[in-house]
């Protein structure tokens, strides 16, 4: 099992998109955990960090095997 760290830079100005888009996945929650298992996940968290004055999104994910779910991107 392997656990993975993606760190994504918002575009400065679409800082509220991406509050938009965390807001879709919390509302859409059920749906998005029946998805997991087809992906080899077992956990999805999503949270912003403020950074030098710039905007990231963070995400962390378990997998089963990193190699086999960086393949599916």
């Amino acid at each position: 099992m392997d656990i993975v760290l993606w760190r994504m830079r918002i575009k400065d100005g679409k800082e509220e998109r991406a509050q938009e888009w965390i807001a879709f996945l919390q509302e859409h929650q059920e749906e998005g955990n029946k998805t997991l298992k087809n992906e080899k996940e077992h956990l999805e968290i999503y949270f912003f960090n403020q950074e030098n004055g710039a905007a990231y999104l963070m995400q962390t994910t378990t997998v089963s095997e990193f190699s086999s779910a960086m393949s599916r991107m």
